[in-house]
């Protein structure tokens, strides 16, 4: 009967204890892994993002020839792969200083173009020269708006994220405004742990190691499958993204994410199998002395 009336309460900890690691792993992984921009800039490193944001800004100004009369060489001798992968860090550091109130508001990232505009401006009054086109108003208003046309084009191409999109739905203010509630979910998820932890130690020494482990093998489990499911499944690589860019960007970062967050767990089941072997040799050797006593 003292069994059973320590069973039961041990039990009902062990279980809170299970959703009280869940909760502390996951947002302290969320806000490690999710709501800092290192590791959106590593998925881009990984994948070569960058370069395949280069090639999509030279087919693009290249298919653009037929139309404009402008050679695409005019543009790409302006902008290299370091100013593309730049471009691209500073958008994505841009929204997560942000987030994070680093930055109170959010505006998006001028970029300096002063060698593209150089270059359009140099090609617009050489042709301008050649062909006796006079440099009136008309042919500001025409140098000005083909600037804009290829700074707006290259912005699109290197918001591999899609940021601007999702900035539009709202989503960033209100990642600010619940990065306020991060660090206190995390104190109160940790207290409960700890509570948890401390209250089974006073109920049950003998058995402490058995319910611990217990509790770690269950909240690894539990967020383990559902991971395994999208790793093995090739859920993630199924996402329909057009452009090849973004796709490598977004379903690189998802799959890193999505390893890191497995590796986590399997540390943590691994821990918990670490316990239950403490409580085993803990056992064998209180029953040894329990036999050499009698």
């Amino acid at each position: 009967m003292k069994r059973m009336e320590k069973y039961i309460p041990n039990l009902l900890l062990t279980m809170i204890l299970v959703f009280a690691l869940i909760g502390l792993e996951g947002i302290m992984f969320a806000k490690n892994q999710l709501m800092r921009s290192e590791p959106y800039i590593d998925a881009v490193d990984t994948n070569d993002v960058a370069l395949k944001s280069m090639n999509a800004i030279e087919k693009y100004f290249s298919d653009s020839e037929s139309y404009s009369r402008i050679p695409a060489d005019v543009y790409m001798s302006a902008i290299t792969e370091k100013d593309v992968k730049n471009m691209i860090e500073m958008k994505i550091n841009n929204v997560f200083d942000y987030i994070d109130g680093s930055n109170a508001e959010y505006n998006e990232v001028q970029y300096d173009f002063s060698n593209l505009e150089k270059s359009v401006s140099d090609y617009f009054a050489d042709f301008a020269e050649k062909n006796n086109v006079a440099t009136d108003e008309e042919y500001n208003q025409q140098l000005q708006k083909t600037i804009e046309t290829a700074e707006s084009e290259i912005n699109n191409f290197t918001d591999v994220y899609m940021l601007k999109m999702i900035e539009k739905t709202g989503a960033f203010s209100k990642l600010n405004k619940l990065y306020g509630f991060v660090n206190p979910l995390i104190y109160i998820t940790a207290g409960l742990t700890a509570l948890c932890i401390i209250i089974i130690l006073f109920l049950s020494r003998n058995n402490f190691f058995y319910w611990l482990s217990s509790a770690f093998l269950c909240s690894s489990v539990l967020a383990l499958i559902p991971c395994l499911y999208f790793k093995f499944s090739g859920y993630l690589d199924k996402l329909v993204i057009r452009n090849d860019y973004i796709y490598s960007a977004v379903t690189g970062m998802l799959n890193g994410t999505l390893n890191k967050y497995i590796a986590l767990q399997a540390g943590i089941f691994a821990v918990g199998i670490v316990l239950m072997v403490i409580y085993i040799l803990i056992s064998k050797k209180i029953s040894s002395k329990d036999k050499n006593n009698n």
